[in-house]
């Protein structure tokens, strides 16, 4: 399959809308927002430009973040352990095949374990083989751009290449993200509604 026929197969088992513009945006002229409860979801690309210019898929969900819960997951490789380095200690679930496979850093390691120890949400988390998943105070991964408005933050997950071709991987992530904004919910960790923002 083409990656076009890839997103479109994505959008239509997410019951989403695929959004095309005569502007190329980071390189591409297209972009999936599905609806998901209250939120949408958007599949799209954001390109980085520090230290070198590189085009990542990426997924988000913006929302209403009243306790500003933040942690990053990713895998635990030799940059998750040089933080550690750096007082970023990990925050363990007490899934030790989970634990040594991914680390875990965030404001509140209570509920971050509370939401990471999950096994379905651990489940969906290791079917990936690469992952930068995260809670972010700006539109995107660009820390000096796209800041969002008070109270609002964005849930994302983040991938190296250009467009994922995989259309179970982004059914997967998108079964990630839903099942993370919901356990957060539940925990009391996300305020009503879906914010109107950009993104």
């Amino acid at each position: 399959m083409s990656i076009e026929e890839v997103w479109q197969a994505y959008s239509q088992s997410t019951k989403g809308e695929i959004i095309s513009s005569s502007i190329l945006r980071n390189g591409v002229d297209q972009r999936v927002i599905s609806p998901l409860g209250p939120w949408k979801v958007a599949l799209d690309t954001v390109t980085m430009y520090n230290p070198s210019v590189r085009t990542r898929t990426c997924m988000k969900l913006p929302f209403f973040n009243p306790t500003g819960l933040q942690f990053s997951l990713q895998q635990n490789d030799l940059a998750a352990k040089f933080k550690a380095l750096f007082g970023k200690k990990p925050i363990l679930t007490g899934t030790s095949a989970f634990d040594k496979k991914f680390a875990i850093t965030g404001s509140d390691p209570g509920k971050i374990r509370e939401i990471f120890s999950a096994p379905a949400i651990q489940e969906l988390v290791g079917r990936q083989p690469y992952i930068t998943f995260e809670i972010s105070r700006h539109q995107t991964p660009e820390e000096f751009t796209g800041k969002l408005p008070a109270g609002v933050s964005m849930l994302c997950y983040y991938e190296l290449s250009r467009k994922i071709k995989d259309v179970e991987r982004l059914k997967n992530l998108f079964e990630l993200l839903k099942s993370v904004i919901t356990r957060m919910q539940t925990l009391g960790l996300v305020g009503d509604g879906a914010p109107d923002v950009e993104f």
